[in-house]
């Protein structure tokens, strides 16, 4: 029996999906897709929702638009591939906060270019060459993404994928208590000398 009722439940709740019109006792017109049982409701037929699939460009590659031909095919324009180091999984010792993010660009840009660095969505660094030092990183992942700019005209290249990190750093705690520790060795090492 509760194998009939959910089934019947389940045919007949598309064919109550809509949407229905109804002016209440203020005089105002509503709209709803759950009409109530002591209004009169006028069904309404809403014209057919266009969709279209998501855009997603393919990689990290750009065609410079007005670039030189190549000899291989006709209308070939050059292609950039961005790679960003540190590559993405990599984990990191940075006891300092600090590391080098860099781009490697294939092939060479003939113009010259400048390059974002972002981290964590933010941009932390701008940069006249292909790389840069990222500071203040604490322990933990981060993401990290490049996005490369002509000069002249601050045309987007293009951005590189993210690449996700970890950072290993020594915990404060824990270089504090082996600062103390360094001192009370010092000086029981001194009390052992006094007592020759």
């Amino acid at each position: 029996m509760k194998y009939i009722l959910i089934s019947i439940a389940l045919i007949c709740t598309p064919a109550l999906a809509g949407v229905y019109k109804y002016i209440d006792e203020n005089g105002n017109v509503v709209f709803t897709d759950a009409p109530p049982v002591e209004q009169k409701t006028e069904e309404v037929e809403l014209p057919e929702l266009q969709t279209s699939e998501k855009y997603r460009p393919s990689g990290s590659t750009y065609s410079a638009p007005g670039a030189k031909k190549s000899g291989k095919r006709s209308g070939a324009q050059p292609r950039f591939d961005f790679s960003l180091s540190p590559e993405d999984g990599a984990t990191i010792r940075a006891n300092g906060g600090q590391i080098t993010a860099s781009v490697n660009i294939t092939p060479a840009p003939e113009i010259p270019i400048m390059v974002n660095f972002y981290l964590d969505g933010a941009l932390v660094a701008e940069s006249d060459s292909t790389s840069a030092v990222l500071t203040g990183l604490d322990r933990g992942s981060h993401s990290i993404e490049a996005e490369l700019i002509a000069s002249e005209t601050g045309m987007i290249l293009g951005r590189t994928a993210p690449s996700n990190i970890i950072i290993l750093r020594a915990s404060v705690l824990r270089r504090q208590l082996q600062e103390k520790q360094r001192q009370n060795n010092q000086f029981a090492f001194q009390g052992i000398n006094r007592s020759r």
